[in-house]
């Protein structure tokens, strides 16, 4: 049986797993949106801009649904019992709360890989 904490870290864990994936993902989208503006206009390279053009594509959106996952597990830790609030301000204070978090921390991720890649 699965007790709160064990929940909770688990979700933790999970919101770890989705940031540093999500952060793998932005940078390839900027990797493939960069050699997209570099080919495009240069007949030779309309393959590799076709190619280009998927791939950022592809990891633009993987980096919206691993960020919407993301906002939905910080989502279910957030918690405002305290708050002397209504329903709809609690609710909009916990996904401003979920989104500021997921943002932050995904920021967080991408500069550290940055940083670690940089140097290799």
């Amino acid at each position: 049986m699965i007790t709160e904490q064990t929940s909770r870290n688990l979700r933790v864990g999970i919101t770890i797993l989705l940031m540093a994936a999500s952060a793998v993902c932005a940078l390839k989208y900027s990797w493939w949106a960069a050699g997209y503006s570099g080919w495009y206009g240069l007949p030779g390279y309309a393959q590799d801009l076709r190619i280009a053009a998927t791939r950022a594509n592809f990891y633009w959106w993987s980096v919206i649904v691993l960020q919407a996952a993301t906002v939905a597990v910080v989502w279910s830790l957030v918690q405002l019992q305290q708050a002397d609030m209504s329903q709809f301000l609690k609710r909009l204070a916990r996904f401003a709360m979920a989104l500021g978090v997921t943002v932050v921390g995904t920021g967080v991720f991408v500069g550290l890989l940055i940083l670690v890649f940089r140097k290799v």
